[in-house]
């Protein structure tokens, strides 16, 4: 593993976990099924159409120095007193944010995709509406 050889994660390194994670989901046995690729779409459909309300926001805020405190306990903790373990801790982060990054990158690419596909639709309904105006 990466925590244990001394190099620094960077940009560069979590893209390229990330990147070798999203080969290895598209190429593994369970994605040869056509229902893994129903419900892998149907599962980015809903994702990307979800928004958060003022509320939900407002809500999430309260509890974000809270996250930051017991953050930064555990931080301390595990860097003045065990510092093995935080080396742990960080390379353990560093895969999970290696992980989400890679989950990110996978919801980037269904978006530009379903991007393109509706650019293509809408292009391809103005030359047939223009064809339609024309045989008028």
């Amino acid at each position: 593993m990466l925590e244990n050889s001394g190099l620094s994660w960077s940009w560069i390194t979590y893209s390229a976990v990330a990147l070798s994670e999203m080969v290895q989901v598209f190429f593994t046995s369970i994605t040869v099924g056509w229902r893994w690729w129903v419900f892998a779409l149907v599962v980015l459909c809903i994702a990307l159409h979800m928004n958060l309300s003022g509320a939900d926001v407002k809500g999430a805020l309260k509890g974000v120095p809270f996250f930051a405190i017991i953050f930064i306990v555990i931080n301390l903790l595990l860097g003045f007193c065990f510092l093995p373990a935080y080396n742990s801790f960080i390379g353990v982060m560093n895969i999970a944010g290696s992980y989400l990054l890679g989950t990110l990158m996978l919801s980037l690419i269904f978006s530009l995709f379903y991007l393109a596909l509706g650019g293509l639709v809408n292009g391809i309904c103005a030359i047939v509406s223009r064809i339609k105006l024309l045989k008028k």
